[in-house]
């Protein structure tokens, strides 16, 4: 069954993330032109907001407050139509799971759905693989509902002396013990067998510093568990566990709603495990996309000495999690809602000298150098286009102004909402002339200010090599360029289908 793309999502608490995305295109205009539109379009006093403001459908936010809209925003709620079915008869779940990088499907990831009467647990379905042009499909005729769940034993991890873990099981089940590193590369295998009481020491002296994960399989249910090495010293993320058992029944629901988690996992290890989920209706037909993350070494990995959870960022996964950290150590959530393509308006008034050049540069050059087809993304408009909705882009413009309207800021960013349909619509780069003399600096600053708007990352990258670093005072770093890791990041944004980057598997 081919994808339809026709899902809605009626949950209405987990579409509050920002969009990772992409540019590149370019449509050339000459500047007698470009200075003809900004006299019929630009009559406005453009002046960035110093607060979160709301415009009839859209939210204005400056840079300084994005990630308290992050946090604080929640999505209107999407009165759906009533189903008229309530019965569950046959249901079908139909899916597409393509790579972030490449938009290419993926076959033979394992693909599994866990349902959820709300909350509890009523039935897990799969898995089932997809094919080879990246698709998956589940028929459920019937669903489970939970009789008894009985409590068969207790994980314990120890860190006295040497790190163990303590099975005590009340039955004789097969139990399999793996160590893994942080890109989910299995390390060693430490048990294999059936038993019901055993303690077993994990030898990691060896290894180098840092997380590695710990999965217990019993009776082929999983358990996982970190454990950060620092020198001789070793800490679990959790010192217990419940082992339990869970006997069921099948009847027929009628509830008209049904919560559907998926768990995506690639045997051969090339993508990162992922995991979504949704509140649904029961329907004979619900279809949803997907992308996973690769599994990718950065090129400039980075110690951030702030960000004590993760003590080295090295791959894409962590990048991800490091630029979105906006609400606590362990919640990084990034949803990509962004429109495309994106058309950027140069605003002439009060250019300066080589400013247009610039701004085209930066755009020609992200057009060259990331590989995607450049009408998708990118362009360059001579219209001054007002953010909507139903224009079907994200419409930015660069505004070139002084002192007085970026309040002693070299360049601010402001985004633009959709709230009625929780998506990011377009946004406004000004860059204050009295300050920002150089086209060096010009390209600098819109590059980092595009960037910004395309990836929605809140928090700087702490490390000079990325575009995204910049210093305390003019908020600016050393380069003009995103190196290769930032390439991947903005690709991954562009391609990929919504997801939630801390259900990001390691």
């Amino acid at each position: 069954m081919k994808m339809k793309n026709t899902i809605k999502n009626i949950q209405n608490n987990i579409i509050k993330y920002i969009g990772i995305g992409i540019i590149s295109g370019l449509t050339l205009i000459n500047t007698t032109k470009a200075q003809n539109n900004t006299t019929q379009n630009n009559t406005k006093q453009h002046k960035p907001p110093t607060e979160i403001i709301q415009e009839g459908d859209n939210i204005i936010i400056p840079e300084h407050k994005l990630e308290e809209f992050m946090k604080n925003y929640k999505p209107k709620t999407n009165n759906t139509k009533k189903i008229q079915k309530t019965t569950l008869e046959e249901y079908i779940k139909d899916g597409y799971i393509t790579d972030a990088l490449t938009t290419q499907p993926i076959q033979g990831i394992e693909t599994k759905l866990l349902l959820y009467d709300f909350i509890t647990l009523i039935d897990t379905i799969g898995p089932v693989q997809t094919n080879s042009e990246g698709y998956y499909t589940f028929t459920i005729t019937g669903i489970k509902d939970q009789k008894e769940t009985k409590n068969i034993g207790t994980i314990k991890y120890n860190t006295i002396n040497t790190p163990t873990i303590e099975l005590n099981l009340k039955t004789p089940s097969k139990v399999q013990i793996k160590i893994y590193d942080q890109l989910g590369q299995e390390i060693k295998t430490l048990l294999n067998e059936e038993t019901k009481q055993k303690t077993i020491n994990i030898n990691i002296n060896n290894l180098t510093n840092g997380i590695y994960i710990l999965q217990t399989t019993i009776n082929g249910k999983q358990y996982n568990n970190k454990i950060l090495k620092t020198g001789q010293k070793y800490n679990y993320g959790k010192t217990q566990e419940q082992i339990t058992e869970t006997t069921t029944k099948t009847i027929e629901k009628t509830t008209e709603q049904l919560l559907i988690a998926r768990e995506f996992q690639d045997p051969n290890n090339q993508y990162h495990t992922y995991s979504d989920s949704d509140v649904e209706p029961y329907a004979e037909n619900i279809s949803k996309d997907f992308t996973l993350i690769p599994r990718i070494q950065l090129e400039n990995p980075i110690t951030d000495p702030e960000y004590p959870i993760i003590p080295n960022i090295n791959t894409i996964r962590d990048l991800l999690w490091y630029g979105g950290r906006v609400q606590g150590y362990w919640n990084y959530q990034q949803h990509g809602k962004t429109q495309y393509p994106i058309k950027i308006y140069i605003d002439s008034s009060n250019a300066p000298t080589g400013g247009i050049t610039s701004a085209r540069n930066i755009i020609q050059y992200f057009q060259d150098s990331l590989n995607i087809h450049p009408d998708s993304l990118i362009q360059e408009t001579p219209i001054n286009i007002e953010p909507n909705f139903n224009n079907g882009i994200s419409a930015m413009k660069i505004i070139w102004t002084d002192s007085t309207q970026t309040y002693g800021y070299n360049s601010v960013l402001t985004y633009i909402y959709s709230s009625s349909h929780d998506v990011f619509i377009g946004g406004e780069i000004y860059i204050d002339t009295n300050k920002v003399t150089t086209t060096e600096n010009i390209e600098k600053y819109i590059a980092l200010n595009i960037q910004r708007y395309i990836t929605g990352l809140v928090n700087p990258i702490n490390n000079q090599n990325y575009l995204q670093y910049t210093t305390a005072g003019n908020r600016i770093g050393p380069t003009k360029r995103p190196n290769n890791d930032e390439k991947k990041l903005i690709k991954i944004g562009r391609n990929h289908k919504p997801y939630y980057t801390n259900r990001l598997g390691p």
